[in-house]
């Protein structure tokens, strides 16, 4: 067999086990996300995820839940989930990690309303092994936060996850820091919120310049503003 051939014939096989391998990750992937969805209950996402039949389903719907991390200012960390299983993957051929999957779950479920799911999602994927990126935690915590006043817990696991963050390394963004921030200041007095500033300062976090760095002083005012305003806003929708 001349050298041209026997190139030839390597390059095909190579091509073969390549897609092989490929279609091995895809099944991988394709059973982390049913071990992800498993235990949703909810009817409404129930049928989102019965339309995500196979990796290219999937694929699909990472893609569009990158696109509204985009819009919504998340690009960097996004980029960060998403990024290939590996250093030799290329962008076109990478296969979505584990924590993508899940935090595409979880993203579906804080999408259609359904906080308690999302949050059930994160500690299934917890109890899995598998860590979350600072994206996954920055969803969490600005939907928890945002969400505070539905759940008296929500505040807590906000908190949590934004110290968590600063002891794995990982920076917050300013969004993150004000919505729970705003939370403190809807439902707690300001003792926890210089409780909260103190715990975030002592692990290395401030604020970005466009994000006020409250003193006390400023704290109460702003709190006691936020406060009014929310109390105003349940005032008028109670009368709707």
């Amino acid at each position: 067999m001349k050298v041209k051939e026997l190139t030839i014939k390597a390059m095909a096989e190579s091509k073969v086990k390549s897609n092989s391998c490929a279609d091995d990750l895809e099944k991988r992937v394709m059973k982390v996300f049913k071990e992800a969805t498993k235990d949703c209950e909810d009817k409404e996402v129930k049928e989102i995820f019965d339309m995500i039949r196979n990796y290219d389903d999937l694929n699909k719907y990472a893609i569009s839940v990158f696109n509204s991390m985009a819009n919504d200012k998340f690009i960097e960390v996004a980029r960060e989930l998403f990024k290939p299983r590996s250093e030799s993957e290329s962008e076109s051929a990478a296969i979505l990690p584990d924590v993508a999957i899940y935090t595409v779950v979880i993203w579906a479920c804080i999408s259609a309303g359904k906080i308690m799911a999302a949050h059930k999602v994160y500690h299934h994927m917890i109890a899995n092994g598998v860590a979350p990126t600072s994206c996954t935690y920055i969803i969490l915590i600005n939907t928890l936060a945002t969400n505070s006043s539905s759940d008296v817990n929500f505040i807590g696991y906000a908190k949590k996850y934004f110290l968590e963050m600063l002891d794995k390394g990982m920076m917050p963004i300013s969004s993150s820091y004000m919505a729970v921030f705003k939370a403190i200041a809807r439902q707690e007095p300001v003792e926890k919120a210089r409780e909260f500033l103190e715990q975030i300062q002592t692990k290395g976090f401030s604020p970005k310049l466009d994000v006020p760095h409250f003193d006390v002083a400023y704290m109460e005012e702003a709190m006691n503003a936020l406060k009014m305003s929310y109390e105003g806003f349940q005032g008028s929708h109670q009368r709707l």
